[in-house]
């Protein structure tokens, strides 16, 4: 019998929470969406935690991985920032994932979750301070994927009110660092860049933080007992051009793009993309709602003093965490079959 669950273990996020929790002693049950693909289970089994197959859309199946759990992490959600279905997709599949989750633990009495939500949901600040906090919410997101996962967290603290399950919602931005299998949106702009085939740059000011200190960061505040609420777990806020420069300090013989596209030629960049997702079947990554989410003199400006206060919260340095995405990539994604 397992102690906690783990939706999506096999992702990104996921895989570091299930090896977290291994090191501090739990047993775990983790989730896949194909039992029968080792790339998928193999690195979960050699772990040594049961792995079950599991899909959010399909209530039975979450009912009988949550089964004999007493706690679960909620991780898995569509991670995508473009589909020919979003809404189906991208918002009815997280939203359903969701329901089936919460309805799970009620029916199994399950009385704690921690749940993985994304800093996308704050939107811009309010504060004088021009740092958004858990207090903010954005009103009408762009993006399918920020409305499912506003609209999904939402959906959980009806739940968690209605049958009295503890939830606690983590709000990390934008995750790097190793252990990722499949490049999400986030990760596949560096192997992109590793591989040469991004010419120039947007002009995007994003922020982003370790997983593996994300993956501690769900840890701490599901043993901290009288942790409440949403947590902001956000790294350092970079402008591009920052992070080339990063870059190209930590790998000189990388060739990072010197040009930063203006505002004004970003419709033309959304066309590129476009292209070569239409002519090369590579993922879609520049949308014009895309643009709009993040362009524009945008900045992700965040405060993680709450998670600070109360679980002591103080993820690596960027640099660290964007030297160790680069050699991830460079020993597991050379080919372009990943």
């Amino acid at each position: 019998m397992s102690d906690i669950y783990v939706s999506g273990a096999n992702g990104h996020l996921g895989w570091s929470i299930v090896q977290e929790l291994i090191k501090r002693g739990y047993s775990v049950r983790g989730s896949v969406t194909d039992l029968n693909d080792p790339v998928k289970t193999d690195r979960l089994k050699n772990a040594g935690i049961e792995v079950v197959e599991a899909r959010l859309e399909d209530g039975d199946s979450i009912q009988k991985a949550v089964k004999g759990c007493k706690s679960i992490f909620h991780v898995a959600a569509p991670f995508m920032m473009y589909s020919k279905n979003p809404k189906k997709d991208i918002y009815d599949a997280a939203i359903l994932g969701t329901k089936n989750i919460m309805e799970a633990a009620r029916d199994n009495g399950i009385q704690k979750i921690i749940y993985t939500s994304s800093v996308g949901t704050l939107g811009e600040s309010r504060n004088e301070d021009g740092f958004s906090t858990e207090e903010d919410l954005i009103e009408n997101p762009k993006l399918h994927y920020i409305r499912a996962k506003k609209d999904s967290e939402k959906l959980a603290w009806e739940y968690a009110e209605k049958y009295s399950i503890d939830v606690i919602t983590v709000l990390p931005s934008g995750m790097i660092g190793p252990g990722f299998q499949r490049s999400t949106p986030t990760t596949e702009i560096f192997v992109k860049l590793f591989r040469n085939e991004i010419p120039v740059l947007p002009p995007f000011h994003l922020d982003y933080v370790d997983v593996r200190d994300v993956a501690k960061g769900h840890a701490d505040l599901f043993e901290k007992k009288d942790a409440k609420g949403r947590f902001i777990l956000n790294g350092e806020g970079l402008h591009t051009k920052e992070v080339a420069q990063l870059l190209r300090e930590e790998f000189p013989d990388m060739k990072i793009p010197h040009m930063i596209l203006p505002n004004w030629m970003m419709p033309a960049a959304v066309f590129f993309d476009l292209m070569e997702s239409t002519v090369k079947g590579s993922k879609r990554l520049l949308t014009f709602d895309v643009v709009k989410e993040f362009g524009n003199g945008k900045m992700q400006k965040y405060s993680s003093q709450k998670a600070r206060r109360e679980i002591n919260w103080n993820p690596r340095p960027v640099r660290e965490s964007f030297r160790d995405t680069i050699k991830w990539i460079e020993q597991n994604f050379k080919k372009k079959n990943r």
